[in-house]
């Protein structure tokens, strides 16, 4: 956990905590202001809840789209996203003569993780949101309420106020010669485990003719600096599929499960 890129990267040994739970880093605000925080999930395998203590949380834009602002006291993070929030440095609730200063807590959801590796409170504390002038102590606040209480799912997008600035709105499918849709599966691999595993296929799939080709990535080496490759250019594992499309064409991707 990083805040303005400080965190404390030697939690881990060796495989083996040193702590159980890293020393908090702090973000300084100024009564009345208003405060930009990207969010962002880098982890691979892990969701999170993101949530300051008697703050709530201005949802400005989620994976780079503006949405028409929405207040709450925590939102659902999954691996890879991105949410733009607006903190008011005005708390709520906080007793008469306390320090002005808060937890910033990002929870573990433990049912998007192996049960096994999940203990209570685990990477519950990661910062101090502190006012200036307040004394250098630790935080006195409590969490909101459900923040512990999350399951394994995005943040709904049916949430009335889950809304683009800017609709959009796809026209039919063009994928493939002719209005094909291409499959992306996943397939559950090995033995029965406590959590999913699954490889994912690129090719053209269906029940009748799954066609597995796991996309096998270098993350040395992301595709995203080969985009001037052309079809020969790729290499077979990463299942590259290009297509000829214009900048008003939408594609449609398909996921399914095939057991």
């Amino acid at each position: 956990m990083v805040i303005n890129g400080t965190g404390n990267i030697t939690r881990f040994i060796n495989g083996i905590a040193t702590e159980r739970i890293p020393k908090p880093y702090t973000l300084t605000f100024n009564p009345k202001q208003k405060y930009l925080l990207r969010i962002i999930n880098t982890s691979f395998r892990t969701a999170f809840v993101f949530s300051i203590d008697n703050h709530n949380l201005t949802v400005i834009g989620s994976d780079f789209v503006p949405l028409h602002p929405y207040n709450t006291t925590h939102i659902t993070v999954g691996i890879g996203q991105r949410f733009h929030i607006v903190v008011h440095a005005d708390p709520i609730g906080v007793p008469y003569g306390r320090p002005l200063n808060f937890w910033i807590r990002v929870n573990v959801i433990k049912s998007c993780e192996d049960p096994r590796n999940i203990k209570d409170g685990e990477s519950e504390k990661v910062g101090i949101l502190r006012y200036a002038g307040s004394p250098l102590t630790d935080p006195l606040s409590t969490p909101w309420d459900g923040v512990y209480n999350h399951i394994c799912v995005d943040e709904s997008f049916q949430n009335p106020f889950f809304k683009p600035v800017v609709p959009w709105y796809p026209q039919p499918p063009v994928n493939g010669a002719q209005g094909e849709t291409r499959l992306i599966g996943f397939k559950p691999q090995g033995t029965p485990r406590p959590w999913p595993l699954a490889v994912w296929s690129m090719e053209n799939a269906s029940m009748a003719n799954p066609l597995w080709t796991p996309l096998r990535i270098d993350y040395g080496n992301p595709t995203f600096l080969h985009l001037n490759n052309t079809k020969e250019d790729w290499p077979s594992n990463w299942v590259v599929i290009p297509e000829n499309y214009t900048s008003n064409d939408w594609v449609s991707i398909a996921t399914s499960t095939f057991a």
